[in-house]
């Protein structure tokens, strides 16, 4: 939730499609590239 307070994103999904579209932010949370990004159902 820390990305979407910086950004503004209030929608879970719209928090998990920025993850797996930007590779700073997939880098701050701990992802691969290869690693699946949780369902926007896990984001609180």
């Amino acid at each position: 939730m820390f990305i979407g307070l910086l950004y503004g994103i209030h929608s879970g999904l719209r928090l998990v499609e920025e993850v797996r579209a930007n590779i700073s932010h997939r880098w701050f949370f701990g992802y691969n590239l290869e690693d699946k990004i949780p369902d926007a159902g896990v984001v609180q």
